[in-house]
């Protein structure tokens, strides 16, 4: 069981005091480490019951069987840029074998203290619909699973960044990392062992380093693969996961489900729908902690669709997609369709996210149903399709027309900054750019 502990309102309101510290330092585009002002949630307590209760058992005697490929193994243990004594089950021989170790850096906030969510609740979008900060333009991540959906608003995942979680019989694990816009989900099981996750404190070119609770290897977020521990070269089969505006989540699925503020035992209703990253997401921003090269075909912080068909990667720029709100085009060998949501706020503009700019979201979807193609346009701000004229949301769910309840198959795809995507990719081609 997890210790029950809720934050005062004074540890709260300290909370926020940080992150608003935050905001000014990211502001002035500094890149000095923060000395702990991530450090939203000062309390470790949920993670070390939750090891100690789940876990003390297997990690000392059992090891999951690895196969992974492209791996070091070292005789001796690595000096690591950041604090390591918080980790003694941790095999720091075993490397990734390209990893280097200098490209991992402190966000001075210890092991969980930004603290994952092991135990979700969720609840109706009619009892969603009473949460004060959760307008209709508000940034939501989406996960459809065997016929089931759940929305995870950013305003609550920006202080988690990690939720374990069951879709269907599947064990899930919705990650989300502000610094790179990228909500991330896979399935938490490797081997046949199923992991919990939580967030490491540390961070890879501005990318969350997450760990699993069983062999406590670290694992790189964008790309669902362990890089340090005896997990190291195994990679997560991944999930796919939408970002979109509530509205459209609700017009899509009026029957799903929403992360309930309630999924913690932090009291922390007064920090939720808020963004201790402000102006991060304005242009010539310099990433935080990020000091490798930026592809300069792109600003570094220009929101674009990562597209991944059969490890050829293509990023399509949100900016080139805003006039038309649907492209058609075809990326290594399959057609494909892009849809985009002009009416999805930021996450990483004002301190309120109700009081952000538009950022918008895109989805990539294959544009058959049923092998006959469909084709689309925008309708006087309406994605509409050219042969029945039905009505299509950004998540790819026809609403209105001859076509309502018919839904496109979804092409995985990742809502992301640009300067994470090239980092990570960076053989990426760009398509439409202006």
């Amino acid at each position: 069981m997890l210790t029950k502990k809720k934050l005062s309102k004074r540890r709260v309101t300290a909370a926020v005091s940080s992150f608003l510290l935050l905001t000014f330092i990211i502001g002035c585009g500094s890149q000095e480490e923060l000395s702990g002002d991530r450090n939203l949630i000062p309390d470790n307590n949920q993670t070390e019951s939750h090891y100690n209760t789940a876990n003390e058992t297997t990690n000392s005697n059992n090891k999951i069987s690895s196969n992974a490929k492209d791996v070091s193994q070292l005789e001796e243990t690595p000096v690591i840029p950041v604090g390591t004594s918080e980790w003694r089950r941790t095999n720091f021989r075993k490397l990734l074998a390209d990893l280097d170790i200098e490209e991992i850096s402190s966000g001075s906030v210890g092991r969980d203290g930004i603290p994952p969510i092991y135990n979700p609740l969720f609840i109706s979008i009619q009892e969603a619909e009473e949460i004060e900060w959760l307008t209709g333009d508000n940034p939501v991540a989406i996960v459809e699973m065997h016929g089931n959906v759940k929305a995870y608003p950013l305003g609550i995942l920006t202080f988690h960044e990690v939720v374990n979680d069951t879709i269907g019989d599947t064990p899930v694990v919705l990650t989300y990392c502000p610094l790179c816009y990228t909500a991330i989900g896979f399935i938490r099981e490797v081997n046949g062992t199923v992991l919990n996750f939580g967030t490491t404190g540390n961070l890879r070119r501005s990318n969350l380093i997450m760990w699993d609770d069983f062999t406590e290897s670290w694992w790189q977020q964008i790309t669902g693969q362990a890089i340090i521990g005896d997990l190291a070269g195994e990679s997560l089969d991944t999930v796919s996961v939408n970002i979109s505006s509530f509205d459209e989540y609700k017009r899509s699925y009026p029957k799903g489900l929403v992360l309930s503020p309630d999924s913690t035992n932090y009291d922390m209703d007064e920090i939720y729908g808020k963004n201790p990253y402000v102006r991060y997401d304005a242009p010539n921003t310099q990433p935080f902690m990020f000091k490798q090269y930026i592809d300069k075909r792109l600003d570094p912080v220009e929101r674009v669709l990562g597209i991944n068909i059969n490890e050829d990667y293509l990023a399509i720029p949100f900016t080139s997609l805003e006039e038309s709100l649907v492209r058609e085009l075809e990326h290594n060998g399959e057609e494909i369709v892009v849809f985009y949501n002009d009416r999805t706020l930021s996450a990483l503009d004002k301190e309120l996210i109700v009081e952000s700019r538009i950022a918008g979201s895109a989805s990539v979807f294959s544009p058959y149903i049923n092998g006959e193609k469909i084709y689309f346009y925008n309708d006087n701000g309406v994605i509409t399709d050219k042969g029945t004229n039905s009505k299509w949301s950004q998540l790819g769910q026809a609403y209105e027309g001859p076509l309502m309840g018919e839904t496109l198959d979804t092409i995985e795809a990742t809502n992301i900054l640009w300067f994470a995507w090239a980092s990570f990719h960076p053989e990426t081609g760009i398509a439409f750019i202006k």
